[in-house]
């Protein structure tokens, strides 16, 4: 009877270790997408076990058939929003106040949580920021599928002796993150399921999106500085521009921001200088101080492009943050916005 239960455990263990290898090869093959060269293969079955390792070898297997239905069946898989749909979705916290003709006489903040302006087109973003962010945080962007797996490696290698995952994120990896919900971390380090949640995500949103959308999208959601987030807001907010004006010296104090928003002055000075080099742009490192101190030793302040008419944009305006749609930041009036002008520019004068 005894030999008879050894047997008939021994067997059922070797069928879940059998089991257990074709799931591990299928998941390898499904994650390299067809690259491995060689056939997958692992260790055959032990012939012999005590008692306590049969017991570890069960859990250890049916541990490993559970990550594998796990990362198979992806439970929390659901459908990536289109680019259009964010694209439509995306509210900046400015009202606009409109005058009679449909152009704009006041601009008023009524959202005080975060701070973004208009949406900005890539081909509207200064091409020296481009580059910096591609060169600060996904250099391979155009060359993979969403995910850096070379990146990926080295940060696994961080997660065996930390337990927690940092850095290896593509840009495809944080657009995603922004745009499924669960998928930011609970704190700095993500585990490993959260990482692999995030790279199975991403290349969701790769089979859907084009990579200047992927990019434009990224520029336009992620923090800079504070509460500060796109492109607009940072431009505007640190140095009083446009995107499509910023210097490179600029680009690479945002770009550097991009990792931590909130890191100190000499931090940020640092990280650009680093960034300058890697990209060899001889920058001079003095400059980089000046313009930084400049833009991050004191309090920002998002300057409204057109200022017409205060008193009566608070009282229309302020009402339209208790609406919800794109339409609820642009309200109509009965001014006029060439009048409205004439008369600010003639008390000025007087």
């Amino acid at each position: 009877m005894r030999f008879g239960f050894a047997m008939l455990s021994r067997r059922i263990m070797a069928i879940l270790w059998r089991s257990c290898r074709a799931a591990l090869c299928g998941v390898a093959r499904r994650a390299m997408r067809g690259r491995l060269q060689q056939p997958c293969s692992l260790p055959a079955f032990p012939r012999k076990l005590g008692l306590a390792g049969r017991g570890a070898l069960v859990a250890g297997v049916l541990l490993l058939l559970g990550a594998c239905a796990y990362l198979l069946f992806k439970p929390w898989a659901g459908k990536i929003p289109g680019f259009e749909e964010v694209l439509a979705s995306y509210q900046k916290t400015e009202a606009v106040l409109l005058d009679r003709h449909g152009d704009v006489v006041h601009e008023l903040r009524v959202d005080r949580k975060h701070r973004r302006l208009d949406w900005v087109s890539l081909r509207d973003v200064s091409p020296a920021l481009i580059r910096a962010v591609l060169a600060a945080e996904d250099r391979k962007f155009y060359e993979h599928r969403g995910v850096d797996w070379s990146a990926f490696g080295g940060s696994l290698r961080e997660w065996v002796k930390q337990s927690s995952l940092r850095g290896a994120s593509t840009i495809s990896m944080q657009v995603a993150s922004k745009l499924k919900e669960g998928l930011e971390p609970r704190n700095s380090r993500r585990s490993l399921w959260e990482k692999w949640r995030q790279i199975e995500e991403a290349r969701e949103l790769e089979k859907s999106w084009t990579k200047p959308q992927i990019l434009e999208a990224y520029l336009n959601l992620v923090f800079f500085r504070g509460e500060l987030q796109g492109i607009a807001a940072a431009a505007r907010g640190l140095f009083d521009k446009s995107p499509h004006g910023l210097d490179e010296c600029q680009s690479l104090l945002l770009a550097a921001l991009i990792r931590s928003p909130n890191a100190a002055e000499s931090q940020v000075v640092r990280r650009s200088a680093q960034l300058a080099d890697a990209m060899d742009l001889h920058l001079d490192a003095a400059e980089i101080a000046r313009v930084a101190n400049g833009a991050l030793s004191g309090p920002y302040r998002v300057r409204p492009e057109t200022a017409l008419a205060p008193h009566v944009a608070r009282r229309l305006l302020e009402n339209s943050r208790t609406k919800s749609g794109p339409d609820s930041v642009r309200v109509a009036s009965t001014l006029d916005a060439r009048l409205q002008r004439f008369a600010s520019d003639t008390l000025q004068r007087h």
